[in-house]
This record gives structure tokens, C-alpha cells and sequence, in this order.
């Protein structure tokens, strides 16, 4: 037959019955030997290494950190997710209004003025097909016919092969 804690519940080994169910320490069960194994051992001093460093607490939680086994995935979904546009390619009429754009801005910067200029450009994307039709507003310093390029002030270069419109300030025309 097995004895019982007081509790109701039957004490392994053969326990003794506790004569104070109820007023113990958590664990403590009055009598099994069950808890009794690390007497010899519980109130020693905590061991140091001498060999090994101690570890700083971001150490030792870096150890418990989640394994990231796909590094780099949410990086590629969040690219592939990223939307870009088709570039338009102009017709014949809107080629012909851009042309006159251009050599009407092409004769302001000629003589030094510096007109304020708002262009819209196709800017490709590095990554993939596609990319974004982007506003850029400013004084223009320079056409460069051979290299194809409108040059403002601050040095910004826009092919003209991406411009899609030109809007040039109306205090800069020539009247």
C-alpha cells in the first residue's frame, strides 16, 4: 500500500505522510526523496569559468533568437511585389510637339538665360522591366545636341529620349 502527502495523492518510494500538508515550500514534499538528489549540491557557489569569457546578456539571448533559414526571401517578395510602368512611347504628333519644346528651350538657354523648366522623364528601373515616369523641375544650363541631354543647374542630366513632356516657365519665354 502507498502512503499519502496529506494531499490526496500517493508519495512515491514509499514516502512518508506529511504531518503539515499545506505550509511547505513549493516542491517540497515532507518526506520523499524524490527532490532530495541535489542537497549535496544546491547551496554551492555558482560556478565561473577561467578559461572562457562570461557572456553579456545580448550574447546569451542571440542564442534563443529565431533561425531566419531563408535570408533574404521577404527581400525578394517585397521586390517582385514592387510595381513599375511600361514606358510610353510617343506618337508622331506629341514627337513633333516635344521637338518644338525642345528648340523653343534650346534658344532661351543660348543667349545665358537659365529658364525655369518642369520635365517629366521615364527613369528605368535598375532591377527590372519597367520603371517610373518621374517630375523634375528647374533651371536649365544646357542642351548638349551630340550627347542627347538636357543639363540643369544643379547638374542633373535627363536623356531626351525619356522625356515625355517639357513645360517651361512663361516669365522664361521669349515673347
Amino acid at each position: 500500500m502507498r502512503d499519502h502527502n496529506g494531499m490526496g495523492r500517493p508519495m512515491r518510494n514509499g514516502g512518508e505522510q506529511c504531518e503539515n500538508p499545506g505550509v511547505h515550500d513549493r516542491g517540497s514534499n515532507c518526506g520523499n526523496n524524490e527532490n532530495r538528489g541535489y542537497d549535496d549540491i544546491i547551496n554551492l557557489p555558482h560556478h565561473v569559468s577561467k578559461t572562457h569569457p562570461h557572456m553579456s546578456i545580448t550574447e546569451r539571448a542571440a542564442q534563443f533568437s529565431p533561425f531566419a533559414a531563408l535570408t533574404g526571401h521577404g527581400d525578394a517578395i517585397r521586390e517582385t511585389a514592387r510595381l513599375t510602368e511600361d514606358q510610353i512611347f510617343l506618337d508622331e504628333d506629341m514627337l513633333v510637339r516635344l521637338d518644338e519644346r525642345l528648340a523653343e528651350l534650346a534658344r532661351l538657354v543660348e543667349p545665358g538665360d537659365q529658364p525655369e523648366t518642369t520635365v517629366t522623364y521615364f527613369e528605368p528601373d535598375e532591377r527590372k522591366k519597367g520603371g517610373a515616369y518621374r517630375t523634375k523641375t528647374g533651371r536649365v544650363k544646357h542642351i548638349d545636341p551630340a550627347g542627347r541631354k538636357v543639363i540643369f543647374t544643379d547638374r542633373t542630366e535627363l536623356e531626351i529620349e525619356d522625356i515625355f513632356d517639357i513645360e517651361i516657365a512663361l516669365d522664361s519665354r521669349s515673347v
